[in-house]
């Protein structure tokens, strides 16, 4: 066996006004020595090349160096090297680099012109980015690819000239140039990647090479400068968000010799003119959808708030996901009965839709279909129609009502939440689920009937209902009842939903085990609230963000605690002496023993100059109410006074006691 040793001599020094090391016979780099601003990198130390500036050489010494001139025995800048240099302002890199590592002068904001070494063939990922200064960039004809984030943030940059050996534009390489007026991507680039010119607000012509094959997601969003685009031959893939935010984009032209994409007055088709693609977010007013046109893509009228009418031909059949996302200009729509399959938030956020209307082919209305239409006042739900999706009509400010017809079986989740102004839900006979949210937020909603075939409703239905009194429950319903307005189980067993806008002080009833989930969060009119010895489980937050909450009075032990909640609470927890499991803290609420006592052995217990009286004593501050009856028997007491037991002792006393025969006195919470 042969044993072979190999040695590198690595030897860190200093040398003028730099850090070093030396490697295999070679200079490299590692840094400046403080507090020089211009570094001049020799060609040589102690006889020896330099070729490399070490990774993150620079970076982070000294406030930063203000100039750097590198030698022509440079080959290799690493990753890093000057990144965050903010106060450079002048570089001089040779034609002999020909590596140039990942965010080599990332953040260097100052900087504003910088040579790129012909000798150089890739520019790796954020080695100029946030360089906000630079205004001028030539890339050589020797580098094939720009990597992601290259020159992202290089806000200063109004000119690139790119290489005819560039094949690849990596994601979001120029992200963030604002000041890019034109770009002109070479014939040979055959990959653009997402988000590469995003953000690019001043760039007003586009000219794209004839080997791209695909526009990304985001490739030239939010180019508010752009109005108008051509797409070369070899274009087969043209993503419904490629130009998301170009809002001046009036017209996309498609030269003829495309084989996948077709334009007709400015508006990007497949081929066939059977699918509308692409509607340039600029053109303005109304549109006439063709004839022949059996499809609406993916986001094909996304934001495009200055068209105020369109009409969907009786050929269409297929409206995608988001088509109509965000047309804040259009007022109203009229979906034919073509139309069977509807993609989710097809409509949503059309702020000025005030009608629309939906199809009687369909038997789901879609998730978000008209989602944040604040505007819609009027909208017909066909008995065709089974399933309403998830947040389908969530935050349509405008309806007043809800009709939903007999035939729906499903109302899915939120899917009227944040329906403000809606003041009267009619739930047709053969719903059989209301999802989670479903009505909630309604703050206008006062009054909501339950039919019998009900047999699932989800978490916080009608939380946040604040002008809800009472929900009522169809008495054939198999799984749910209301007793003076409030939703239990059927067994009533399980408090379910206590209405936002009740009144008042409640009483549970007795034989109740559970509070459900926030069953009474966010009613602000609720008092105080009495619980019966029979609750053995409350869900965390079940009384939060009742702000006129003033106490909480427990009969019995002190039940679990489900989850946990965060929101705020108010109001006391009050329990009995002889009860467990209290502490200091009870879900958020502070507690007091509740414990006031009539001083019958006392001498103020009495009359006393010729009114009947009696002291008072107790925890401090608890409150109470004292009453009276002439017949206890009959169960009618009458409230004479309401007190808070200040120091814990107070003295009670009735004037009218002579107006009775005999009168009997207790004390109870409020």
């Amino acid at each position: 066996m042969i044993w072979m040793v190999w040695l590198v001599l690595v030897v860190t020094v200093r040398a003028q006004n730099l850090t070093y090391v030396v490697t295999n016979g070679a200079v490299m780099i590692t840094g400046p020595r403080c507090p020089d601003a211009v570094v001049v990198v020799p060609n040589e130390i102690n006889g020896l090349p330099v070729t490399t500036i070490a990774l993150s050489a620079f970076t982070g010494h000294c406030g930063t160096p203000t100039s750097v001139t590198l030698p022509d025995s440079l080959t290799s800048i690493e990753g890093g090297a000057f990144g965050g240099c903010a106060n450079l302002t002048n570089v001089t890199v040779p034609n002999s680099v020909t590596s140039i590592g990942a965010h080599a002068f990332d953040g260097c904001s100052s900087l504003p012109s910088i040579g790129i070494p012909d000798q150089l063939s890739v520019i790796d990922i954020y080695t100029f980015n946030g360089c906000s200064n630079l205004a001028s960039v030539v890339i050589p004809s020797h580098v094939f690819s720009v990597g992601n984030n290259a020159f992202s943030g290089c806000s200063g940059l109004t000119n690139v000239t790119m290489g005819s050996s560039l094949s690849s534009i990596g994601h979001y390489a120029f992200l963030g140039c604002a000041n890019l007026t034109n770009v002109s991507i070479p014939n040979g680039v055959d990959f653009l990647g997402w988000g590469s010119f995003w953000g690019c607000s001043r760039l007003s012509t586009v000219t794209i090479g004839t080997s791209v094959p695909a526009l990304q997601p985001l490739a030239f969003a939010d180019c508010t400068s752009l109005t108008n685009i051509a797409l070369p031959p070899g274009v087969s893939a043209v993503d419904s968000l490629a130009f998301e935010g170009c809002y001046n984009l009036g017209t996309i032209t498609v030269d003829p010799l495309n084989s996948w994409y077709s334009s007709l007055d400015g508006v990007l088709f497949d081929k066939g003119l059977m699918k509308l693609d692409i509607f340039p977010a600029g053109k303005v007013g109304a549109y006439a959808i063709p004839n022949a046109v059996t499809t609406i893509g993916q986001n094909a009228f996304w934001r495009c708030s200055y068209l105020t009418s369109v009409t969907i031909p009786d050929g269409v059949s297929n409206i995608s996901q988001e088509a109509f996302f965000g047309c804040s200009g259009l007022s109203s729509v009229n979906l034919p009965d073509s139309v069977t399959s509807l993609g989710d938030s097809a409509f949503a956020n059309c702020t000025g839709l005030t009608n629309a209307n939906i199809p009687n082919t369909l038997t789901t209305i879609p998730g978000r279909m008209y989602s944040a239409c604040i505007s819609l006042r009027n909208v017909s739900i066909p008995t065709t129609v089974t399933n309403i999706g998830d947040e389908a009509f969530s935050g349509c400010w405008g309806l007043s009502s809800v009709s939903i017809p007999e035939g729906v079986t499903f109302v899915g989740e939120g899917s009227f939440w944040g329906c403000r102004n809606v003041t009267n839900v009619i739930i047709g006979k053969t719903v059989a689920t209301i999802g989670d949210y479903a009505f909630a937020d309604c703050s206008s909603l006062t009054d909501a009937f339950i039919p019998a075939s009900v047999t699932t409703i989800g978490l916080f239905a009608f939380s946040g209902c604040t002008a809800l009194t009472a929900l009522r429950v169809d008495s054939l319903n198999p799984s749910y009842t209301a007793v003076d307005g409030v939703l239990f189980d059927k067994a009533q067993s399980t408090l379910i939903q206590y209405p936002g806008g009740k009144l008042g002080d409640y009483t549970v009833p007795n034989g109740v085990t559970t509070i459900g989930l926030q069953s009474f969060s966010g009613n602000a009119h609720l008092t105080n609230v009495t619980i019966p010895s029979s609750l053995t489980n409350v869900w965390a937050g079940a009384f939060a963000s009742c702000a006129g909450l003033s106490g909480i009075y427990f009969q019995g032990n002190a039940p679990s605690v489900s989850g946990w909640d965060t929101n705020q609470t108010y109001g006391t927890v009050y329990y009995l002496p002889g009860t467990t499991g209290w502490g200091p803290i009870f879900d958020g609420h502070p507690t007091k023993l509740w414990n006031p006592r009539m001083r019958t052995s006392d001498t103020t217990f009495g009359v006393q100059q010729g009114v009947f009286g009696f002291n008072i004593e107790g925890t401090p501050d608890i409150p109470l109410v004292v009453e009276a009856s002439s017949n206890f028997a009959l169960g009618f007491w009458t409230p004479l006074e309401s007190f808070t037991l200040t120091n814990g002792l107070i003295y009670f006393s009735d004037p009218q006691w002579t107006n009775y025969a005999r009168r009997f006195y207790r004390i109870r919470s409020p």
